[in-house]
């Protein structure tokens, strides 16, 4: 029913300015006397733009003038005293952190009796510093879980205490980066032991470079064993030390080398080779030089292992002794030889006269019959006996 007629109970007074219509006449209805006319029900009026104009209104009791209802368009009600209405309740709900203050939590206020009221947190890792933070762990007190959020129905005051547990970070390396595992890195809880290792002891860094393992150094300070154990009361920084070792290679086709194996890296390797070596009678090799890594013309040199090295021994032939033999034979035989020919010549047995060779037989000739015989031959006279013409000349 819409009332156009603005009334007012003689007895009630104007309520002070409140913030809402409700709230108005509830201060209506307290202010009410207890002499007012009996009654069961009574209507009331407020002014929507200042509820500090709310009266009651009771059948039988008008005011006028009309002007008011132009200037001011109350709203009316109807109230009925006779059942009391019954103001829910509210309960407030708590939201903390252990430790106090680690991160906020969102949900946390007045809730009305029997409403579900939901939690949750802005952070479930919150940095402490570089190397620890706080890490959200379960729900204690009126609800427990270890999800980040939750509800919980306010059937009465509540508390909700997030757990947070605080982590300590072990950072594991290796020196020279790289050449084997960092094994047991990451968070770690306070108090925790950790094992790290166990780190190989010998790693190939290629042709002619390898890593032999040193030892574990805690927080820069060296420690025993490998692996080693570590206990996490703070943040660690754990290296595994390696030496780095370079190869020296030692190659000669004659004679007997030393030097040749691993090095560390910057040191100096002696290196040597027989100087010279019999390879047959009257034959030897000579060491001449190195050649490789090193260019030194002694058989004993030293080399730096800032790298993998490799020298090679040059050798020459020395044939001096075979030809001076050869010639020694050559001239001792031809003593030898002009020796025994003359022994042999000294030896000869002298050579016997041949025997006479027997007369040969004369045939016997008969002489001739005197008529056979032929008239005597005269001799010729001997010419004189030529003279040389000078020789008459100087005589003359």
């Amino acid at each position: 029913m819409l009332l156009i007629l603005s009334t007012a109970y003689p007895n009630a007074t104007a309520a002070s300015v409140f913030s809402t219509k409700e709230s108005a006449v509830q201060s209506l209805v307290n202010s009410v006397t207890a002499g007012s006319p009996p009654h069961y029900s009574w209507y009331y009026y407020c002014d929507p733009w200042n509820y500090s104009w709310c009266y009651p209104y009771y059948p039988g009791y008008w005011y006028y003038p009309y002007r008011y209802v132009y200037y001011y368009p109350y709203y009316y009600g109807y109230y009925d005293p006779t059942p009391t209405a019954e103001t829910k309740k509210t309960f407030e709900l708590n939201a903390e952190t252990n430790p106090p203050g680690v991160a906020p939590v969102s949900g946390k206020g007045t809730y009305n009796q029997g409403s579900i009221a939901s939690f949750s947190l802005t952070s479930v890792i919150v940095p402490v510093s570089a190397n620890e933070r706080y890490v959200f762990s379960y729900w204690s007190g009126d609800f427990s879980g270890s999800a980040p959020s939750g509800t919980v129905t306010m059937d009465s005051a509540k508390t909700v205490i997030a757990n947070y547990q605080l982590q300590n970070y072990l950072k594991v390396s290796i020196d020279p980066p790289g050449i084997a595992p960092a094994v047991g890195e990451g968070w770690y809880p306070p108090g925790e032991s950790v094992e790290v290792g166990a780190a190989p002891s010998t790693v190939s860094g290629g042709e002619g470079t390898r890593y032999v393992f040193q030892h574990w150094t805690i927080d820069s300070v060296p420690a025993s064993g490998n692996p080693v154990q570590v206990t996490m009361d703070g943040p660690h920084t754990v290296v595994g030390r390696y030496k780095t070792q370079y190869l020296l290679t030692v190659t000669s086709d004659y004679g007997t080398v030393q030097g040749q194996g691993w090095y560390d890296a910057g040191s100096s390797a002696a290196f040597s080779v027989t100087s010279q070596v019999d390879t047959s009678y009257g034959v030897k090799q000579v060491f001449e030089r190195w050649i490789g890594d090193s260019v030194s013309t002694s058989p004993t040199a030293t080399i730096t292992m800032d790298s993998p090295r490799a020298v090679t021994a040059v050798w020459r032939t020395d044939s001096a002794i075979l030809y001076a033999t050869i010639a020694l034979g050559i001239g001792g035989a031809f003593a030898l030889g002009i020796g025994l020919a003359a022994i042999a010549i000294t030896r000869l047995p002298r050579a016997k006269p041949a025997p006479t060779p027997p007369p040969r037989p004369v045939a016997t000739v008969e002489a001739a019959p005197e008529k056979l015989k032929g008239p005597p031959t005269k001799k010729k006279a001997k010419p004189p006996p030529k003279t040389d013409s000078s020789e008459a000349s100087s005589q003359a």
